[in-house]
Formats: C-alpha cells, sequence, structure tokens
C-alpha cells in the first residue's frame, strides 16, 4: 500500500504545482511562493503542501479507476479471500475483485459469458484473467 502513497504524491506534487504556477502567474512566481512557505516556516508549511499533494494524487488515481475500472498504483497488495463450493478459500487481488463484481452485474443485466468476455479483452484484459473472474463470479452467483 505504500506504493498506492507514493503514486499518489507523485502525480499530486506536479500538478499542484502546475496549477499554483497557473494562479500566481508563472512557473518562478509558484517556486517562489513554494520555497518561501517551506523556508519561512522552518519547513512547517509541508504538513500542508506534503497532504495536498497527496490529496490531489488520490483524486487522480480514483478518477483513473472509476473511469478504466482498472485498479493502478499497488492495488495487487490488497487481498481478499474468495470461498468456493469445494470449501477451499483462494486469496484474490484487488483487481480480479473488480474484475468478478464487473461480471457478475453484467450477468445480472443478461449479458453472456461470450459478450462479457469480449468486451473485457477489448479493455485488455487477459484471456485467464477472464476465465478464472468468470469461474468465481459463477461460483458467487450459484451457477454451475
Amino acid at each position: 500500500m505504500e506504493t498506492r502513497k507514493t503514486v499518489a504524491l507523485l502525480l499530486g506534487l506536479p500538478i499542484t504545482f502546475i496549477s499554483l504556477a497557473l494562479l500566481a502567474g508563472g512557473i518562478e512566481n509558484a517556486w517562489i511562493i513554494l520555497w518561501t512557505s517551506v523556508v519561512c516556516t522552518a519547513g512547517i508549511s509541508l504538513l500542508i503542501w506534503v497532504p495536498l499533494w497527496w490529496f490531489v494524487g488520490w483524486v487522480i488515481i480514483k478518477i483513473f479507476e472509476s473511469l478504466t475500472g482498472r485498479t493502478i498504483a499497488g492495488g495487487a497488495d490488497i487481498e481478499e479471500t474468495q470461498a468456493i463450493s469445494s470449501g477451499e478459500t483462494v486469496a484474490i487481488s484487488s483487481d480480479q475483485k473488480s474484475l468478478i463484481n464487473y461480471i457478475e452485474k453484467a450477468k445480472k443485466q443478461g449479458m453472456s459469458e461470450t459478450q462479457i468476455s469480449n468486451r473485457l479483452k477489448a479493455q485488455g484484459w487477459g484471456e485467464d484473467e477472464i476465465q478464472q473472474a468468470q469461474y468465481f463470479a459463477r461460483e458467487s452467483l450459484g451457477e454451475s
């Protein structure tokens, strides 16, 4: 999960800086504002800047994930468990969980597995990922 926080910071910093440059009338003015705020407060202003950078990055990540349906920046580090009918428990990533949820919703809307599979392939999902997620979706929905 630390990777996700780092990516959020690295996304948020340039976006925030560019926004500040637009508001301040240029890159040099933005740099002066940032530098002065950090130096004059002996670094205390970083208690404002760093969370702001993280928040902006977090918002960008959330927007990207909601638009694409894909989890980025360490999403595979989060594991959940999925019980299957044989009684065993399998660890699945949040990417896989999102894929399973998508398939379950699509099936409830009347789409066939072939239609779902074709859409997911068009979005860049691999055949193995799709088949595994379809298996878990069938299990979850009580299908054979």
